[in-house]
């Protein structure tokens, strides 16, 4: 049987955004979230799409520390770098940040990380989000408008969310395991809890490709991807 070793993680260039926006309560930014999901996300069973889901995910990333900052942007936000979702994240830690919110469109030149499994701080964007790869691990990511991915969007186990409330845009939406939803078109290959991912991926992915149904490990394809080597069969 052949394993792989993992491959060097990349450079992160990542960004303090602070000095866009605004903070504010996350129990003074949760209703206005609200009342934009409300506005935004019809109720349309027949599609699947409930506006609760999304305000169910908001309250709980935000319900437990009413206090705590939440970086609030202006519309046509532009980040040069990556934008890193972790709690251990320097700029996250260094201001106590709850979550990002963007209430318009917003531009991020690398790339979304939030490579924590378990949480994460929320990332709400009300317009679309243009980056060039989306890694969503445990962290709450909603995207009302819809997503352009230059490279890949990847969510990865079963403690986040990923809802789009427009259409996506990318090379590959692999998120095995993770809950997520597209309530506009989805414009990329896909890869979901249905689809053996050996058909798809390379092996050089899977820390042991010859299991029955291997998980790709999100880490080595945000790490493959950057480097500029082989993803996609």
């Amino acid at each position: 049987m052949e394993h792989f070793e993992p491959p060097p993680l990349p450079q992160v260039a990542g960004v303090d955004p602070v000095g866009l926006g605004t903070l504010s309560p996350a129990r003074e930014v949760q209703p206005r979230l609200i009342e934009r999901i409300e506005a935004d996300i019809p109720f349309d069973p027949e599609s699947s799409s409930y506006p609760e889901m999304f305000a169910r995910r908001v309250r709980d990333s935000l319900a437990g520390c009413p206090d705590s900052p939440v970086l609030v942007l202006p519309p046509g936000a532009h980040l040069a770098g990556d934008l890193e979702l972790d709690w251990e994240s320097d700029w996250v830690r260094g201001h106590g940040i709850a979550g990002v919110v963007c209430e318009g469109d917003l531009t991020v030149d690398g790339d979304v990380l939030n490579r924590g499994s378990d949480s994460g701080p929320l990332l709400f964007v009300g317009g679309r989000l243009r980056v060039g790869n989306l890694l969503a691990g445990g962290s709450c990511v909603i995207l009302l408008g819809g997503v352009d991915a230059s490279g890949l969007v990847i969510g990865f186990y079963n403690h986040g969310s990923l809802l789009v409330g427009g259409d996506l845009q990318a090379q590959a939406l692999i998120w095995p395991g993770h809950h997520g939803y597209v309530r506009g078109r989805t414009h990329a290959l896909k890869l979901s809890d249905l689809d053996d991912p050996r058909a798809l991926l390379v092996p050089e992915v899977f820390e042991d490709p010859d299991e029955d149904w291997p998980t790709p490990n999100a880490d080595w394809l945000w790490a493959r991807q950057r480097a500029g080597l082989p993803v996609l069969k």
